[in-house]
């Protein structure tokens, strides 16, 4: 009876442990489901984002932005940066350095100081209006822009000319973040600039 009672009380115990490790398996696969279905959903994901001055449906993909994205930020960009005047330069540089990344922020303050106070002193006025289409280079980040800009002074000096530049970009997690901005003969100094602050702050 009592070797009965043993072996009926094992067998209960091992059918538990059974039951037990079978639970641990099925949680483990959900698990692994789960996170498989999670990074799917992660790089299938669409956000739909509105930037400042949006004229059109924007979407970011799997942490990528589309076409609409890059033109409608590369406006919003030479809107601010290309066309001033001596009041309202400040405001504007200021909003444009809101875009940049933490490597690129420091070079570009100094920069855009720089030109604020000359275009202050020298009374001048931008107006810069794009030609022809954008040039994306998502891979490499960077968009070209060609377009005339015509400079006003306010003593009645007026001087036009055809320009280009290059934006120099990198998108995380969906977030455009500028690296810096310059004609085609700045963009070495600006790699390395760009190069050096990310090895001061630890960046690879």
């Amino acid at each position: 009876m009592i070797l009965a009672d043993y072996l009926d009380r094992k067998l209960k115990l091992l059918g538990e442990n059974i039951l037990l490790k079978l639970g641990f398996v099925v949680l483990l696969i959900i698990q692994v489901f789960n996170h498989f279905d999670h990074k799917a959903t992660l790089n299938n994901h669409t956000t739909i984002i509105t930037p400042p001055t949006v004229t059109s449906t924007i979407k970011v993909i799997g942490g990528k932005p589309d076409q609409n994205y890059y033109r409608e930020i590369t406006r919003y960009i030479h809107a601010l940066g290309f066309n001033y005047t001596p009041k309202l330069v400040r405001g504007q540089f200021d909003e444009l350095l809101g875009l940049y990344s933490p490597v690129g922020y420091p070079g570009a303050r100094e920069d855009f100081l720089s030109l604020a106070d000359q275009i202050e002193h020298g009374g001048l006025s931008s107006v810069f209006y794009p030609m022809g289409d954008i040039e994306i280079d998502e891979s490499a980040g960077r968009i070209k822009v060609t377009g005339k800009q015509i400079l006003f002074s306010e003593n009645g000096y007026t001087k036009s000319f055809q320009k280009t530049f290059i934006l120099m970009f990198s998108v995380n997690n969906g977030k455009f973040e500028l690296l810096g901005i310059g004609e085609p003969e700045d963009i070495p100094t600006l790699e390395n600039r760009i190069a050096e602050a990310k090895e001061a702050g630890g960046e690879h």
